[in-house]
């Protein structure tokens, strides 16, 4: 018997709300200095720098050759050398890095809560048309169009079920707030799983939400994966506010072990791999090609291989 228990989504309006921008701006003015003006310039400008130094937190080292193999067999002749760095800390690092003129990454990509100091500190290049460019669909892209992602992704409730009684499997995000589980469930510091909420919920019912969340006395962990494998391991029966993809990714690869999700009613819908061209890529031409691609329905279908 299957796990996960669906209910009802409410709409996509929430995909944008990870983007912090500064306003629109006019993609008809002059291609951007040093890249192709069309895919074809593009192309064979990536072709002839040969190379792209990515850093993502997708795919697992693992799945590294599985998850580009259609890339390279699309474009042959340009290497991709993968660097996985997860957690907000390591693009902290590289922002940090960055700043001092330390350039060891061409597309890299970025933490929702670190955007806006990445275009603050005018650290991508851009804007770049990428419809026009990579037909991608108008919601995997920034309003700035500096940046572009990859997918999209849901939040939902972990539990492990040893621990959680039948009576007390949570299946809305209200069961957060019941009194059963104080002081011993988790919440994700960064709480993008609730911001998601916004656009559905509104300012006042959120606010109200996450004062009784507080009142709740969750345990604030840092990491979805380091969270959702503390419910795993049993350290904590109930994770409220979980990414899908990972649980059912961890799942796949193990069916055995002790994690049950719950779907909520409403579920936030929010981007997932935001890419950046960092503005002083080595290879520029060839971060703009791979994140135009893996961002288009041809190239998501590579994180489908891998989740």
């Amino acid at each position: 018997m299957s796990r996960v228990k669906t209910r009802r989504f409410f709409g996509s309006a929430a995909l944008l709300a990870l983007f912090a921008v500064a306003g629109f701006v006019d993609i008809a003015r002059a291609a951007v200095q040093g890249f192709g003006n069309s895919l074809d310039e593009i192309v064979a400008l990536a072709k002839k720098e040969g190379k792209v130094r990515v850093c993502s937190s997708d795919p697992d080292e693992k799945d590294v050759e599985k998850f580009f193999s259609a890339f390279r067999q699309k474009y042959p002749g340009i290497t991709v050398e993968y660097t996985r760095c997860r957690g907000t800390e390591s693009r902290e690092k590289i922002l940090n890095e960055l700043l001092g003129g330390h350039v060891d990454y061409d597309l890299l990509h970025i933490s929702s809560e670190l955007i806006p100091k990445f275009e603050k500190a005018g650290l991508l290049a851009g804007p770049f048309d990428w419809k026009k460019l990579f037909n991608i669909r108008d919601v995997f892209i920034s309003p700035n169009r500096f940046m572009v992602a990859a997918g999209s992704s849901t939040d939902v409730i972990l539990y492990n079920i040893k621990q959680v009684p039948k009576e007390h499997i949570p299946r809305d995000w209200s069961d957060c707030l019941d009194p059963y589980w104080r002081g011993k469930f988790l919440v994700e510091t960064r709480a993008n799983t609730f911001s998601g909420l916004y656009p559905h919920w509104g300012k006042e019912k959120l606010v109200d939400y996450a004062r009784k969340l507080a009142a709740n006395k969750p345990v604030w962990n840092r990491g979805n994966t380091e969270s959702m494998n503390k419910v795993i391991g049993g350290e904590y029966p109930m994770m409220c506010g979980a990414y899908l993809s990972s649980a059912l990714r961890s799942l796949t690869r193990d069916s055995g072990i002790p994690l049950g999700i719950a779907v909520p009613r409403e579920v936030p819908a929010n981007l997932f791999a935001t890419f950046g061209v960092i503005k002083a890529a080595r290879y520029p031409n060839a971060a703009l090609l791979l994140a135009g691609y893996l961002a288009s329905d041809e190239g998501q279908k590579s994180y489908r291989l891998v989740f």
